[in-house]
């Protein structure tokens, strides 16, 4: 009898065995064919393409690990197929087409942009998300009004208007290098000054705000900010989320950002607009154009084809600020260290520079 039962048991482990490494093996066969099925849609329409090298992350396996930059890896791509006026890739399993070509460039930014309007970048509602609803995430005819309030702020006079206060914040930039150069008595973080000196010109230029970011070393725009941009494991996740399903992202409520950066921004912004609007102040800058927005969309609801609410104002203000300070000390951070590199430029534009000054009287007029 124990002989019997020992083999019986035996057939039944066997037989779960089997079971379990048919389901094992069913299993992955089912998840391969579903992350590679779209591979061969560049190939079945005869577009030269990127060839997928990791089921699922198809061509952008290194940027969803966080190994390469995404712009490298575009770069990369670009240069392998240089020539060619556009290539196909895959991001996770959605086919890509990367246009390479200057002509087909210009029609989709400006001839034929009309259909090209959707930067394709996912968001989540106000309520997981309240800042990240700006101008570059909306899509359709809400980026398209949203587009029309904006774009009168950047017309060729209104930025003339800003020289006075680039100038005033250019000074105090100088002021405090000529200071802390000697202080230190060594090398200074070019990086940082710079994103110290672009918050204080975005904020008096599009705001109206004096946030002294570059003497205040405890600035709460500044250290916010930063914040935004910080690489951390967070944001890697958030990412890879996103890339696989941006609807798993919206079930967790997975946030752009972090919590106290989403609220410190929310009551700057809202409190500005609050005060101007209860003081009667009228300045010609971007928050302006927000306050009157925001009169418009969402108090008299003027266009009522698309639905605004004051987290769409808000986030554009966060976004403008966002992109205004980050991408000009990125910008000059380059640029300085490219002539830091190369002395004979960098004295070529000094003298360049001294001779202008002196050719205006040593001010920096509209006609430098």
């Amino acid at each position: 009898m124990t002989t019997v039962s020992a083999a019986m048991q035996l057939l039944f482990e066997l037989a779960t065995s089997w079971w379990t490494v048919g389901f094992l093996a069913t299993f992955t066969a089912l998840a391969y064919h579903w992350s590679t099925a779209t591979f061969g849609y560049w190939r079945d329409r005869g577009v030269p393409y990127v060839r997928p090298t990791v089921p699922l992350f198809g061509n952008i396996g290194s940027r969803a690990l966080g190994t390469e930059h995404q712009i490298r890896m575009f770069g990369r791509i670009y240069d392998a197929f240089r020539g060619h006026p556009y290539v196909g890739m895959y991001q996770m399993r959605t086919p890509y087409l990367l246009v390479c070509d200057r002509t087909l460039v210009n029609r989709v930014l400006i001839g034929d942009f009309a259909h090209f309007t959707d930067h394709g970048i996912h968001t989540d509602g106000p309520e997981e998300n309240p800042l990240a609803n700006g101008l570059f995430k909306m899509r359709g005819a809400k980026w398209k009004v949203m587009r029309q309030k904006l774009s009168p702020v950047f017309t060729a006079g209104k930025l003339r208007h800003m020289r006075g206060q680039v100038a005033a914040c250019s000074e105090q930039l100088m002021r405090n290098v000529a200071a802390d150069v000697p202080a230190t008595g060594g090398p200074i973080e070019v990086r940082d000054v710079l994103g110290k000196y672009s918050t204080d010109v975005i904020g008096t230029c599009a705001f109206g705000l004096q946030l002294n970011a570059i003497s205040d070393e405890q600035s709460e725009f500044r250290r916010n900010g930063k914040a935004v941009f910080q690489p951390s494991f967070r944001m890697l996740i958030k990412d890879l989320i996103w890339l696989i399903s941006p609807a798993l992202r919206r079930a967790i409520r997975v946030s752009d950002y972090p919590q106290e950066v989403v609220q410190f921004f929310m009551a700057a912004f809202t409190d500005t607009m609050r005060y101007r609007q209860e003081h009667g102040l009228v300045r010609d800058d971007l928050m302006q154009s927000l306050i009157q927005a925001r009169t418009d969309l969402v108090v008299n609801k003027t266009e009522p084809s698309v639905t605004f609410l004051e987290t769409d104002i808000v986030a554009n203000a966060f976004a403008l600020f966002a992109a205004g300070f980050e991408t000009v000390s990125t910008a000059m951070s380059f640029c300085l260290y490219e002539l830091a590199l190369k002395k004979p430029i960098q004295d070529k534009v000094r003298e360049e520079m001294n001779a202008t000054k002196i050719k205006h009287s040593g001010e920096i007029t509209m006609n430098f």
